[in-house]
This record gives C-alpha cells, structure tokens and sequence, in this order.
C-alpha cells in the first residue's frame, strides 16, 4: 500500500464543509461526497494549551503530550517516535516535505530509506536529500523568518529575486507553468488587494517540488506540510463567519475587505489538492489530507483589545534582545520559530533551565515593564514568548534600564486584523482512493488523533507486507 499525506494547518471540518456547500464543484466537495469527513479531537492537553508544532507533534507520534513533551518548533525530539520515520526505518521509500519536527535532518536521514527530504521551514540548517534543493530550502527559511505576523513583501521579493539568480534551476525550485500562474496571481493580489496574500507564494513552489518528487521516485509514504489556510483564519474568521461574534467587533467596510480572504486560500489548496488526487489515482496512492486541530471564532477577542492593539511588533535582532535578558552567554544561538515565539539553543542544558528560572524570578520581581516575557525549557532549548505593549513601548523597562522597543532589537508594524480565530481541538481528515478499506471504519466518525498514526505505523511494518499483497 502507498500513501500520500497533505498536512493542511488547522482547518476544522466546518470550514471544509463551508467550501464545499459553497464550491459543489470543487475536489473537496468531490472527496466529501464520496466519503464523509473524519473529525479529530486533539484532546491530549487542555485547549489554551493547544499549539501547531505541540499538536502535529502528538498526531504524527500517537504519543500524548506528556511522554513526547515537543511543544515548540524546535524542541528536542526522538525521531523514532514519528510515523513516517517508522515506515522509512521498516524500508519504506520515504519522502517528506516541510512536515513538522523534520529537522536537523542530518540526525535522522541515515537511519532509513529516504529518497527526498525538505525538512520544515523552522529548521536550523539548509540541509536537503537531493543536496541540489539546498539552495531552495535556503529562501524558504527566510522567507518563513521574513514572514511572521505581517508580510514584508520587498523584501520577500528581494529574497526570492537573489537566491533565483545565484543558483538558477527550474526543477530545484518547483517552477513550472502551472507553478508560475499560481505564484503571479498570488502576488497580483498582494499587491492589489491584501499584501497578506503574498505568504502562500512559498506553496506553489514547494507543492510543486513535491509532486515531482512523486513522480520521479515513486515513494511508499509521501508527506507534505502546509500552513496556506491557518494564518488567514487566525487573521480573518470575523469576515468570513461575522455571525459567530455576540457583538459587532468590525466594521462593515473591515467585513467587505477581508470577507474572501480565507476562500482564497482555501481554493488555492483545493486547486493542488486536485493534483495530488490525479497523481493519487494514476499511481495508486491512498491520499490523505490532515489538519492535526482546527479553528473557531475566538470568544476572547474585544473591542477593547482591538482599539488596544493598532500596531504589533516583531524581533528582527533576537541575539540583541536575548543579550539585554539574558546577559551574553557563550555558546548560545538563535533558532527558528513563529513569532511571538523566539527560540534560543543553549550548549548546556543546565545553564538553559537556570536562565529559565532567573527570568520566572524577575517576572515576579516585577523586573519587566511595557513587556510581557514568558519563558519555557525544553532540555538546551530556551522559548522566549514576548509580548510588548502598544501604549508603553516607548518605555520599557528592564531592571533598572530603560529601552525603546527598537533599543530590544524589535521593529512595529501596523495592524488591521487581531486574531479572530484561534485554536480548537476538532480537526479534520479527508480520505481518498482508500482502495484497501484501510481508513474505511474511520469515515463520518469522531476518533481520537492519537490513533493516526498508529494506524500508519500498522500499514507500513512488516507484518503487514503478506495481508497487502494477498490484498493486492
């Protein structure tokens, strides 16, 4: 049996069924009228508690949050524990492309049969199996950085425009016809309409890359990340479910603007989804598209916080912020996470939990002012979670310093959008060309996530290879 896995961010079924009643003609609406919708509940740790990469990390292990502790993006791990490492360690032609928790792919690749790896766009290094996408993996890490909570479009496009020209490949770099229309229509909308449109130019290209993958290599199990849809429902939910809202947060004129902001998205994956259900139908795949949680209307949202909150801020110098802190510790380096997350790895592992306790004891000492910072330690790794004050951020206030946000290494940012949706427990997946019945008993119902990926690691061990093949 093959697989093919699309890890779509949070999309509750709600939203699937929305676009569906809404685009009868759409693959979505194909899939679920041929198998009704799976619904997830990710109930491994209370809902405030609920995070991407903590929630990918115990869909894609089976594991609870207590026995694998992976909270951040770049917290340690056992690479043991994730399904598609279980099936590459058993034989399995494998093939991953920024699904969570993929890196340092130098401490896992050699283990098992791998033969294409982009590892998640949070990874500390530009390492990639074929070394020839290094380069591409080189703009996605900084265009994720770039990207974080507002879409710097110039210097996306600088990026984009640099690293094309010193290493030019069409193949390497997901280009092609059907690539290079997505992309051009994605960036004509940002510029016309909501500069927020130009961060999903990064899936056409990696969706690209990982379709010829496919077709080059023929993996048993091929895995790809996305979050194209997660952050315009966290950003827009109020335009496109205002009902869902006890009082008016937003204008009518916010609701006109922002109102197709989350079907645009969804169209764009719809449209790739259909290519994964060819590819999934010519070869034979079982394809699923999995979503690890969902989102809702977030009952938490005001119109006090919005008026609050006309700007927010992002850490463009975080060894210059980690300084002012935590004092210059030798050894210690940033690393990739989604702001207002800030993550810092340490070469020891005590001196990581010390600074930890060191910054909790100033928080109660009330060493902070104009700036909210919350720490957590996973083994050497330090997460920063920081939150600055519009009102004050001329006044901050560290011990007895006194800074400006940019003194911290921060920069500000206008805002329009506040957070309207936010995370919940119910996810979703979507099943298709389940030819084996193997998926079968799970379709229209309710299940636990922590019985995915069991069910993969069951598929793809050893035992199974004479069931499949009398199958077959």
């Amino acid at each position: 049996m093959k697989i093919i896995v699309l890890e779509a961010n949070e999309i509750p079924p709600r939203l699937f069924r929305h676009y569906a009643k809404v685009k009868p003609n759409s693959c979505i609406a194909n899939i679920l009228n041929k198998t009704p919708i799976v619904e997830t509940v990710a109930d491994d740790v209370e809902e405030s508690f609920l995070y991407p990469s903590q929630t990918w990390a115990s869909l894609n292990t089976g594991l609870p949050y207590e026995s694998h502790k992976i909270h951040w993006y770049n917290d340690p791990k056992d690479f043991k524990q994730f399904y598609w490492h279980h099936a590459a360690c058993n034989g399995k032609k494998t093939a991953i492309a920024c699904t969570l928790h993929s890196s340092p792919l130098g401490s896992f690749i050699s283990e098992g049969n791998y033969c294409f790896a982009l590892p998640d766009p949070f990874a500390t290094t530009n390492e990639t199996f074929p070394k020839e996408l290094m380069p591409f993996q080189t703009l996605n890490l900084a265009v994720t950085l770039a990207s974080g909570r507002r879409t710097n479009l110039k210097t996306l496009l600088k990026k984009a425009g640099l690293s094309w020209l010193k290493n030019p490949s069409l193949k390497n770099w997901g280009i092609s016809k059907r690539s290079v229309a997505s992309v051009s229509k994605m960036m004509a909308n940002a510029f016309l309409i909501n500069s927020e449109r130009a961060r999903g130019a990064q899936f056409p290209l990696v969706g690209e890359v990982f379709l010829d993958a496919i077709k080059q290599n023929k993996p048993d199990l091929a895995v790809m990340f996305t979050n194209l849809v997660a952050a315009n429902m966290h950003r827009y939910w109020y335009g496109l479910f205002p009902q869902d809202y006890s009082i008016q947060l937003y204008p009518k004129s916010w609701v006109e603007k922002y109102k197709n902001e989350i079907m645009a998205a969804m169209n764009d994956l719809d449209a790739y989804l259909n290519e994964l259900c060819k590819l999934a139908l010519k070869h034979q795949y079982t394809l699923l598209l999995t979503t690890s949680m969902g989102q809702y209307a977030n009952p938490e949202l005001t119109l006090e916080k919005i008026a609050r909150r006309p700007v927010d801020f992002r850490l463009e110098n975080p060894m210059r912020f980690f300084n002012k802190i935590c004092g210059d510790v030798a050894g210690v380096k940033f690393e990739g996470a989604m702001i207002p997350q800030y993550t810092f790895s340490f070469p020891d592992e005590v001196e990581c939990n010390n600074k930890k306790d060191e910054i909790d004891a100033r928080n109660k000492s009330g060493d902070f002012q104009g700036i909210t910072i919350k720490p957590d330690a996973e083994k050497n790794k330090l997460t920063l979670s920081t939150v600055i004050e519009p009102s004050q951020s001329k006044e901050l206030r560290i011990g007895k310093d006194n800074y400006t946000f940019k003194d911290l290494g921060f920069t500000s940012f206008k805002i329009e959008d506040h957070h309207s949706g936010k995370h919940h427990p119910m996810g979703s997946i979507l099943l298709f060309n389940d030819h084996k019945n193997v998926f079968d008993s799970w379709a229209g119902k309710q299940i636990n996530y922590l019985e995915y990926a069991p069910k993969i690691k069951e598929v793809f061990s050893d035992q199974n290879k004479k069931v499949f093949a009398e199958q077959a």
